[in-house]
């Protein structure tokens, strides 16, 4: 049973004090979508905008008009509603019929999947996973692919207008002007109320809100009816969800785009309008909160976007400028601005005048009850007691200043005034400083005491000052890690850093060492330098405010040289306009809180180190496309490219939508880079001169805040070879290559050893026809002298002086003899096997034939297969044994055989004649080399010669060689 007791208590929105909210907006001239009907986000991070001319796509770069989506093709692009569905998407048709839409398939349903015709005004999936449908014949649900009107007797018949799930789990529906709901512990549905006809159900932090016939706003959980109370009778053309758990709302009237909050009363009250900073004024269709918790907004213009900034903002004048924040009396901060305003104690709320004191251009605390402020005329002295003052000292141009004070710890308050120098107030009296020693133009611009007791004037172009005993001492600066003009100082444990036009520097005896930032070249502009409670270094500059953690703070200390990990707050975060370059400086401060403040031209704002609003959401990575030539594929499994493709375009997204120009982007290709490239401007990865094969491309992603998607998005894809490229092509051509260079080879072997047996053949019938001469005449001729001189030899009688001089003579003659015989082999170098036996036989037969038939020769045919070279050195020896036996021996037969078995030489001559002595066989004849050439021969061919006495007489001469490695 449905009760609605009636109350004026309505849920508070959290408080909201000094938050921004960033507004960003884009209409067709930024290829947005106009008269955008629903917007919807996927689980992948995209958002989906639902028009009636089309489907578009935001990726966090930039919107894209699609006619698919994930591959699958919309069946019409006149657009009704758009909506999530778990890893899905519902697209509705203005004409009737809905796609459902996964990664993996398409379906689309329509009358004949038992969905009604008819546009589909809204498509809801329950927290119990079920899938409704409000159509214009009732409430329909899909169950196992077919949808079915709800039977359900107390649920009227007729067109469904709207469809919504409360955090209690509660379905409501209005049919008509009736409106329905089943809580999820029942089965059934409960008529509740009658609304205004053709309204939207809205839900506004988890809870229905609905409009009566009246026009009246209620707000309506189960067991509960609250009419919501408003300042005045109209009623919000449509009220929504916002950032940081706010309530947001759209008026038709002046008030446009509004920001509410709750009074103590229970009535919503405007909290901040954003109306004035939207160019296209028109009417809010849709709303989405996304996952960062942004809020995003369809209208008939464009698409706009609010996202809660980091830091906290006080409202300043539009007719204040220069403003100058710094820590108060007690643990209060005040501001104060040029153009009026006094100085002013910062509230929760806002301000509250302090002094009415104008023009305030320096302030420096001294102490908790103790704050000295400077301005065009006078130095005041502001205390709990009241406000003591002074006019700056006589004699000073028309137009000076107070520029910048600071209070030592003997209470000297040094006071730089612009156009005049420096000056030492104490006890009511103006002194000025000597600063000559600065050169010229010797007028501080920032005067800073340290909590060391020593005090330090900041001045232009790279010059730094320090007071000692009273007396100004330059500090030298060097130029390479000069600053230009110093405008903040900050002592951190007897250390001094420096920060102004050109960076931040640590002042060191041993050399100035310049703070080196991570991406970029330097901290540009450093107007205010403060530490936190938790000792991290914060500095304002031209291009935000800067936050280094003090572990990187330490390491610098000990390592200068290694750069510094950085984080800082810029326009992005709600910093509106850069730290004054020209005074009130500083422009920084730290609250006795712990808060930081910083003060802009035209702003004053706050963060709280502790409390910084992080994303620790890691974006989604996707890659949206892969193009080469005209061609744009889908990235659906591994992907084969044509042969002949040497370049592509791969397209990626980064879904992370709160600051996306912050996103870092990681890319490379495997086979190709060999380290990340870093992803800028356009995310879209361009690559030539790519080569056939099979690449895989991987991009990985980092928030704003640095938290990073390393698992990334990764795409496979192959590139086929043409013909000529593939991997047997190219063994074919390198087989036939090979086999072209060995016919080369072959052939110019062939040539060459043509040529070279052409000229060898020429040498070699000269030599043989020089042999041969040698041989026959001058050989045979001194054999046939030698035979006859032997022959007289005989008749002479023994031992008489001529037997010994012929004697003499036959031996000379037989040397040469065996000189010659050398030289004619030699002469037949490059004879065959045959050739040489052949030889062997003719020099053989020269002796034989006087002999009368004695010798027995035998030769194994064998022998025409070994090697020339060992044929000659085998015929050499036997030969020689066998004339020897023939001169020598006086044997009446002789027989010499040369036997081959496969790998033995075996090699005999045996004679019956007188034998030889024993000391003649072991050293051979004094005065003849036959034996020990014999000898020598062998060795080298790795053999004996042997001699033996025969038992019956005469002498065996013969040795065996192995020839395994002799043939031919």
């Amino acid at each position: 049973m449905w009760c609605w007791p009636f109350a004026t208590a309505v849920t508070a929105a959290p408080a909201q004090s000094g938050i921004g909210y960033e507004h960003r907006a884009w209409t067709p001239v930024d290829g947005a979508p106009s008269g955008v009907r629903s917007i919807a986000q996927t689980d992948d991070g995209l958002l989906w905008f639902a028009t009636a001319e089309g489907l578009y796509r935001f990726d966090g770069e930039k919107f894209s008009r699609v006619d698919q989506v994930y591959g699958h093709a919309l069946k019409s692009n006149i657009l009704n509603l758009v909506r999530s569905l778990g890893d899905g998407l519902v697209v509705a048709y203005q004409f009737g019929g809905l796609s459902i839409i996964r990664h993996d398939r398409s379906t689309f349903y329509d009358s004949r999947n038992g969905l009604p015709q008819g546009t589909i005004r809204q498509v809801l999936q329950t927290s119990d996973g079920q899938i409704y449908a409000a159509t214009s014949a009732g409430l329909a649900t899909l169950d196992d692919g077919t949808w079915h009107i709800l039977a359900d007797q107390n649920l009227a018949r007729g067109k469904v207008y709207d469809l919504k799930e409360d955090s209690a789990g509660t379905l409501w529906t209005s049919i008509g002007t009736k409106l329905f709901a089943r809580p999820r512990s029942s089965m059934q549905f409960s008529y509740v109320m009658e609304v205004a006809d053709d309204s939207a159900l809205e839900l506004v932090q988890g809870k229905l809100i609905v409009t009566t016939p009246e026009l009246a706003r209620v707000q309506l959980e189960s067991g509960q009816k609250n009419q919501l109370k408003d300042r005045i009778a109209s009623p919000y053309d449509s009220v929504f969800d916002g950032p940081n758990a706010t309530v947001w709302a759209w008026f038709s009237d002046k008030r446009g785009m509004v920001r509410l909050t709750s009074s103590q009363n229970g009535q919503w009250v405007t909290a901040q309008s954003y109306d004035a900073a939207r160019a296209d004024k028109s009417a809010v269709i849709s709303t989405l909160l996304d996952r960062e918790d942004n809020l995003w907004i369809g209208t008939f213009g464009g698409v706009e976007r609010y996202r809660m900034q980091r830091i906290r903002e006080y409202p300043t004048q539009n007719n204040l400028y220069s403003h100058l924040v710094h820590q108060g009396l007690g643990k209060s901060m005040v501001v104060a601005s040029l153009g009026g305003g006094g100085i002013r104690r910062i509230t929760d709320s806002g301000y509250v005048k302090q002094w009415d004191l104008q023009d305030i251009a320096a302030i420096w605390r001294e102490n908790d009850d103790s704050l000295w402020a400077g301005s065009r005329a006078r130095l005041y002295h502001l205390t709990s007691r009241g406000v003591e003052q002074w006019p700056l000292p006589a004699g000073l141009p028309a137009s000076s200043t107070v520029q910048s004070i600071a209070v030592d710890a003997k209470s000297n308050v040094w006071v730089s005034i612009t156009r005049a120098g420096l000056y030492r107030f104490r006890d009511g009296l103006w002194t000025r400083v000597d600063t000559s020693v600065m050169g010229a133009d010797a007028i501080p611009i920032i005067a800073y005491a340290g909590y060391s007791g020593r005090v330090w004037f900041g001045y232009t172009e790279n010059r730094l000052g320090e007071l000692v005993d009273g007396v100004m001492r330059r500090i030298p600066i060097d130029e390479a890690s000069g600053i230009g003009n110093v405008q903040s100082l900050l002592e951190i444990d007897g250390k001094l850093l420096a920060g102004g036009e050109k960076g931040i520097v640590w002042i060191n005896a041993r050399g100035n060492k310049a703070l080196l930032p991570e991406h970029v070249k330097m901290f540009r502009g450093v107007t205010g330098m403060a530490l936190d409670q938790q000792r991290n270094l914060w500095a304002h500059s031209v291009d935000g405010i800067y936050q280094i953690e003090q572990a990187e703070l330490n390491k610098f200390w000990s390592h200068p040289l290694q750069k510094l990990k950085w984080e800082s707050f810029s326009v992005t975060d709600g910093v509106r306009g850069v730290a004054s370059q020209v005074g009130p400086l500083p422009t920084l401060a730290v609250a006795p809180d712990g808060r930081i403040f910083y003060a802009t031209a035209n702003q004053v704002g706050w963060i709280d180190p502790l409390a910084i609003r992080r994303n620790r959401r890691a974006p989604d990575v996707l890659i949206l496309n892969l193009r080469h030539g005209d061609v744009e594929l889908e990235p659906k499994g591994d992907i084969s490219l044509p042969a002949g493709t040497t370049a592509l375009d791969i397209r990626y997204a980064v879904t992370a939508m709160s600051i996306p120009e912050n996103v870092k982007i990681k890319y490379k290709l495997s086979g190709v880079d060999q380290a990340w490239r870093e992803g800028a401007g356009e995310r879209l990865a361009r690559y030539t001169n790519l080569y056939p094969g099979s690449y895989s491309f991987q991009v990985i992603a980092a928030n704003e805040d640095g938290v990073w998607n390393m698992e990334g998005a990764r795409l496979n894809f192959e590139i086929l070879p043409m013909v000529w490229q593939t991997v047997w092509f190219r063994l074919i051509a390198a087989l036939l290559l090979v086999l072209v260079l060995i016919a080369f080879h072959r052939w110019r072997l062939r040539t060459v050893a043509a040529r070279s047996a052409e000229r060898n053949a020429t040498r070699l019938e000269e030599r043989e026809r020089i042999a041969r001469s040698l041989h026959d005449d001058l050989l045979q001729g001194v054999y046939a002298l030698i035979l006859k001189c032997a022959t007289i030899l005989t008749r002479l009688p023994k031992d008489s002086q001529e037997e010994r001089i012929l004697e003499s003579a036959l031996s000379q003659a037989e040397k040469l003899v065996a000189s010659t015989r050398d030289e004619v082999m030699a002469l037949r170098d490059g004879q065959s096997a045959t050739q040489i036996i052949a030889e062997l036989h003719d020099d053989i037969k020269m002796y034989e034939p006087t002999r009368g038939g004695r010798l027995k020769l035998l030769v194994s045919r064998k022998m025409v297969r070994l090697r020339p070279d060992i044929t000659r050195e085998i015929c050499q020896v036997f030969k020689e044994a066998v004339i020897n036996a023939l001169t020598h021996s006086g044997a009446t037969h002789i027989v010499a055989t040369i036997m081959i078995t496969d790998t033995l030489l075996e090699v005999s001559v045996t004679d019956n004649g007188v034998g030889i002595a024993p000391d003649v066989m072991r050293s051979g004849l004094a005065g003849h080399w036959g034996i020990v050439g014999m000898r020598e021969r062998l060795a080298r061919l790795g053999s004996v010669l042997v001699i033996e006495r025969n038992a019956d007489g005469g002498t065996t001469l013969g040795f065996v060689l192995d020839i395994g490695d002799s043939y031919n």
